[in-house]
């Protein structure tokens, strides 16, 4: 009995196919829509009560309190980190020495920074703020000179989402300022506590 040569001609040679590849894929593709649309550019408007936190032991009337406000935006670059930018008015502070003399300060600042913020999807949103400002510290009057410099500032805010893209909150930020008043070199720290919105795009 002979036995015919088993040809192999025409045979599919490829390699079987992963049933897990597609699941795989899918989910992938899943997890980078996810991390996509985490991202996204928000903008911010605020105001409300500032302060300086001025020595006026040497002043017989100060006033330490003004209207201050804050504006900026950020990029979500993950769910929960954000890169910010801020402009902040921390408002006027006036000094009247036993002299007779008036000083006013005035300071705001240009910040950059990082925030630690809320889920994109969470209704009550948060956030907590670092970064570097670049301070303009101007006071006027007799033996009063102003500075710019670049302190630290930090911040916070919590508020509620109205809509995925608009935000109520309150938000507070803190740095210092620095200037010469009736001839004495001071560092002080600087507040603004704010009500504003935020709209998400």
């Amino acid at each position: 009995m002979s036995m015919s040569p088993i040809s192999i001609t025409g045979r599919n040679t490829r390699a079987p196919r992963n049933p897990l590849a597609r699941p795989v894929l899918a989910a992938a593709l899943c997890v980078a829509a996810g991390s996509a649309g985490a991202q996204s550019v928000y903008l911010h408007a605020s105001a409300g009560a500032a302060y300086h936190a001025l020595d006026c032991r040497r002043s017989v009337n100060c006033d330490r309190s003004d209207v201050g406000y804050r504006i900026g935006g950020g990029y979500r670059i993950a769910r929960n980190w954000a890169a910010e930018v801020n402009y902040v008015d921390f408002g006027e502070a006036t000094v009247n020495s036993s002299a007779g003399a008036t000083t006013r300060l005035r300071t705001s600042g240009f910040g950059i920074g990082g925030a630690f913020i809320s889920a994109p999807e969470s209704r009550l949103t948060w956030a907590a703020r670092v970064g570097v400002m670049a301070m303009n510290s101007d006071a006027s009057g007799a033996n009063a000179s102003s500075h710019h410099h670049a302190p630290l500032y930090v911040g916070g805010s919590i508020g509620y989402r109205l809509t995925p893209n608009l935000a109520v909150d309150l938000s507070v930020t803190q740095s210092l300022t620095k200037a010469d008043i009736a001839g004495v070199r001071e560092t002080k720290g600087v507040a603004v506590l704010t009500a504003g919105v935020t709209v998400s795009f």
